[in-house]
């Protein structure tokens, strides 16, 4: 009798999981002026200002489909893991390394002016 299991595939295989992406920690600025990310090592890191209001997740979809825009990536390949609510985000990009992450975010932050 058998186990259900293919011999040599890993369990996250077999459940059609993914291996999860990057995840780097981002702060929303909602309601800005302007769109772009600044590095503000005072504030934590990277901050992403979006000009929508924190209302009905507007703000989260703008952010969502900034950063990936940014990383080059489809929008469905950025999640917010931890912080829908919140500024503090908690974010993983599938299809990127952490440096091509931090390149490309640093690379948008040196150009950026969103105030």
């Amino acid at each position: 009798m058998g186990t259900g299991r293919r011999a040599g595939t890993p369990p996250s295989a077999r459940a059609g999981l993914r291996a999860e992406g990057t995840r780097v920690l981002l702060r929303v600025h909602p309601g800005a002026t302007r769109e772009g990310i600044l590095y503000e090592p005072l504030r934590g890191g990277f901050v992403v200002y979006v000009k929508a209001r924190a209302e009905n997740g507007e703000a989260n979809r703008d952010f969502l489909r900034a950063v990936s825009g940014w990383l080059g990536v489809p929008g469905a390949s950025v999640r917010i893991r931890r912080g829908a609510r919140g500024r503090e985000k908690l974010v993983e990009v599938d299809g990127r390394t952490a440096l091509e992450v931090d390149r490309a975010l640093h690379q948008v932050a040196d150009s950026s002016s969103p105030r």
